[in-house]
């Protein structure tokens, strides 16, 4: 790598339960090398690039630099969560809501909208026998 240069991929893996406590939240690193190919032009990373001058007289040259290197590409992926029951307690309060909302709106829909609303009217409304 330190002749041809190379492309190395570093993913850091981040899973924590916070429940558990901040000392268990460890990462796990993985190292990939990206540049491996068979099919390639020239081995490792390397780029070119120029720069332009000119001399005492005026005339424009140029002079162009093969460039080899090593690239780290680093990736973090991860989740982090900890159990809380003030949000749990929304969710399912905010659930059962939900459910009778959409029992209220089935049952405009059968009263109102209906071409044969009275006959669910007569066995929703039930009186005593």
């Amino acid at each position: 790598m330190a002749t041809f240069g190379g492309s190395i991929g570093l993913l850091i893996e981040w899973d924590c339960d916070l429940d558990k406590g901040y000392s268990n939240c460890n990462p796990h690193y993985h190292f990939t090398r990206l540049d491996v190919s068979n099919n390639s032009i020239s081995t490792g990373f390397n780029f070119r690039h120029t720069r332009y001058f000119k001399n005492a007289a005026g005339e424009s040259y140029r002079s162009l630099f093969k460039v080899y290197g090593v690239r780290f590409n680093i990736m973090v992926h991860g989740k982090a969560g900890m159990f809380s029951i003030i949000p749990t307690a929304i969710n399912v309060g905010s659930g059962l809501a939900l459910m009778g909302a959409g029992a209220f709106f089935c049952d405009m829909v059968l009263l109102y909208l209906m071409k044969k609303s009275d006959s669910y009217r007569e066995r929703k409304f039930e009186g005593p026998k």
